[in-house]
């Protein structure tokens, strides 16, 4: 029933889409053509080909050859079957299915019966160069292609999928990994080596990020071999802060940099300021692990980056670098407005405020709490909302509420994001407070009690007293209005009884008389017949 519902549903789609029901495909490379080039939906197909991938594991996707090309297919089989009846590298296979569209929008090729004719032995992997990648002449095919891992990182949308960001041949190439893994020290010392990948290449065109190209696709961490260990100490690494920095489009392969001086600022998501001796601002997005304290002098190493003004450090770790004595700036009072307009009134930030100790003083808009941290304040200082971080005060402010004028001292840290390759411009869209210490945070008035929250609170306590006045009259309206036709129906009860009685005694009286008056006549009419009786 399911697999009828299936094929309606595509032949729905076939005609809602253009395609010709009748079509069906014989061979591996026109199934690529109508997938990847002209993506058409609903148009069926029916081959025999050979399995290339996965080799090992189980996955959704796996890739086919036959004597005209390569592609790639999406499992649609239940997964009872798929249990039942999985496919290897090497299965000689007859399949067929539709090709459909995704949810996200890109075409796929839907596998829905798979028979196995016959075992064999795996195709090997196509040894091939980054220009051979690039320019997709092994699209789809199981290759092998030596670089340096420059990152390794977790994909903040999808948890499962690692990323590698792998240099080869002066060419910066991602490939994924899908694990149920963890932690991530299982890739993360593959950071620095030099490896051996054996993968797909294939272009991404499901999932999210559909848009970002040919991918390496490696199907377990075993695919991964190290050809040279990276040097152990990850700190024995070049200042990032060296002469002639390359062009901004070769940063990636530079690897790893190290960068040296004193925290400034902490806040959430990992991130720090770091104040070197040459008095450099650098932004350093730690990977893992604890903060180190405010103004404590530390060694960090990671991957370099800019934000057009600075040099920073992504994904980095950082250790104790000795006792250097920190002096702490004069805090500068200036206005939200200073700092993000000039003299005209026009928009024109001042990034030279960036990493600088700064006081400002606002009226306390909202107030965000977090569980890892104790949230945000947001000003209004004139006609801008300014951002406080509190993560650092490592204790909540329960005296700070809505309306309280405050004044708040803290480094000035630039919203603005480091530039990549698949980003346009960086530019500062305005910045943030980082409060060091809960008396960074000082209020200056408190808000009146007839603010408009409770303005409202209590007319909205006297409406609810009106309306309870309200229905409690109407409730005792009803009750006397009950309580009256009780006394009334009572009291006709009871005047109905008296006339009751009243009209019996008086039928009883008239009774009484009449039977009077019928005795005394009948009386006197005996007493004459005997008075006529004895004078006859």
């Amino acid at each position: 029933m399911t697999s009828l519902i299936a094929a309606a549903f595509a032949a729905l789609s076939a005609l809602c889409s253009g395609a010709d029901t009748n079509r069906i495909i014989r061979s591996a490379s026109e199934l690529h053509d109508v997938v990847f080039g002209a993506a058409t939906v609903g148009v069926r197909f029916e081959l025999e080909a050979e399995v290339t991938f996965p080799r090992r594991t189980r996955c959704e996707s796996f890739a086919i050859f036959d004597d005209t090309g390569y592609t790639l297919l999406k499992e649609h089989r239940r997964r009872k079957e798929r249990a039942a009846n999985p496919i290897f590298a090497g299965d000689h296979v007859r399949i067929s299915g539709v090709t459909r569209r995704h949810k996200l929008g890109s075409v796929h090729a839907a596998v829905q019966s798979v028979r196995i004719i016959s075992k064999g032995k795996p195709q090997p992997p196509a040894d091939i160069k980054a220009a051979d990648f690039i320019a997709g002449r092994f699209d789809c095919r199981l290759v092998r292609m030596e670089g340096l891992i420059r990152d390794a990182f977790r994909d903040e949308i999808d948890p499962t999928v690692i990323f590698f960001v792998i240099e080869s041949d002066g060419e910066t190439i991602y490939a994924t990994l899908s694990t149920k893994e963890s932690d991530d020290s299982a890739f993360r010392h593959f950071v620095g080596a030099e490896v051996s990948v054996v993968a797909i290449s294939h272009l991404e065109t499901m999932g999210s990020r559909r848009l970002m190209g040919r991918v390496l696709s490696i199907e377990c961490v075993d695919d991964i071999r190290i050809t040279k260990t990276p040097v152990k100490d990850p700190f024995a690494v070049p200042d990032i802060c060296i002469p002639g920095q390359p062009q901004i489009q070769k940063m990636t392969t530079l690897g790893r940099r190290r960068a040296t001086g004193h925290v400034i600022a902490t806040w959430r998501g990992n991130n720090l300021l770091l104040k070197t001796a040459e008095k450099r601002i650098m932004r350093v997005e730690l990977a893992e692990g604890a903060y180190p304290r405010n103004g404590q002098y530390i060694e960090a190493a990671g991957i370099p980056a800019t934000d057009f003004y600075n040099m920073n450090l992504t994904r980095a770790i950082w250790r104790p670098a000795g006792n250097v004595p920190f002096e702490e700036d004069a805090p500068t009072n200036i206005t939200a407005t200073a700092i993000m307009t000039d003299e005209q009134g026009r928009t024109c930030i001042d990034f030279g405020f960036h990493g600088r100790a700064i006081r400002l003083q606002g009226i306390v808009r909202s107030q965000l709490t977090g569980t890892e941290d104790y949230g945000r304040l947001y000003l209004e200082c004139e006609k801008y909302i300014v951002p406080v971080d509190l993560s650092s005060c490592r204790k909540p402010l329960d005296d700070v509420v809505s309306g309280c004028r405050v004044s708040v001292t803290g480094i000035c840290v630039m919203d603005i994001e480091n530039w990549n390759p698949n980003s346009g411009f960086p530019r500062v869209k305005g910045f943030t407070v980082v409060a060091r210490t809960p008396s960074d945070v000082r209020i200056e008035s408190r808000p009146a009690w007839w603010t408009p929250g409770r303005l409202m609170a209590v007319i909205g306590a006297l409406l609810a007293a009106l309306a309870a006045i309200f229905l409690w009259n109407r409730s005792l309206n009803r009750l006397a209005e009950a309580r009256g036709r009780e006394l009334a129906e009572e009291s006709e009860a009871h005047i109905s009884s008296e006339m009751k009685v009243r009209e019996r005694t008086r039928l009883a009286i008239e009774l009484h008389d009449s039977l009077s008056e019928s005795h005394g006549r009948f009386t006197r009419n005996r007493d004459r017949r005997e008075t006529g009786r004895k004078t006859a």
